[in-house]
């Protein structure tokens, strides 16, 4: 019987111990976090000589336009969430990928991180709140550190700059 009361009370000890940002591990569609304050337009590149498609992002939504020549054949919402993935390499540092993905399309055997944008990150808890800094590496005017707080608001929803992104479930 004591052996059962201390093994209840080190598993206990160790789960009440082990840090949340782990739970901040995976995938999460950053679609609707990623905001464009102002309209862009960007052309797709696609293997059809015919139809062409236009990608219109703006705040409010990003629409695509297909048109042959001169006609508009389609105007619908864009199939491709925005991503961002979080892979820990410890408790508190690891690899930020950000990459789209496409509903329409079969999901390749290669990991997207692989071809992803890719930034080292750290997680900082500080008077009960946390944060991430991100280190976009060297750039034009030299190493840039971003500083976001964010909130697990549940296992499948996380506070970012006060939009909520959602946990995408791989297979």
């Amino acid at each position: 019987m004591k052996n059962q009361l201390f093994l209840i009370i080190a598993i206990f000890a160790l789960g009440c111990t082990s840090e949340r940002t782990n739970e901040l591990s995976g995938t999460w569609d950053a679609t609707n976090y990623v905001k464009y304050p102002f309209d862009t337009i960007s052309l797709e590149s696609n293997f059809d000589p015919v139809m062409e498609r236009v990608t219109v992002k703006t705040d409010s939504g990003i629409m695509v336009i297909s048109h042959v020549n001169d006609s508009i054949i389609d105007i619908s919402p864009t199939t491709k969430k925005e991503v961002l993935q979080f892979h820990f390499d410890d408790r508190t540092r690891g690899i930020l990928s950000i990459y789209e993905i496409d509903s329409e399309q079969t999901p390749s055997n290669e990991d997207p991180r692989y071809t992803a944008n890719n930034y080292n990150f750290s997680t900082l808890t500080q008077n009960e709140r946390t944060y991430l800094i991100i280190d976009y590496h060297f750039g034009q005017f030299g190493r840039t550190l971003d500083t976001v707080e964010y909130q697990l608001i549940s296992v499948n929803e996380l506070l970012i700059s006060k939009d909520t992104l959602t946990r995408i479930n791989q297979r």
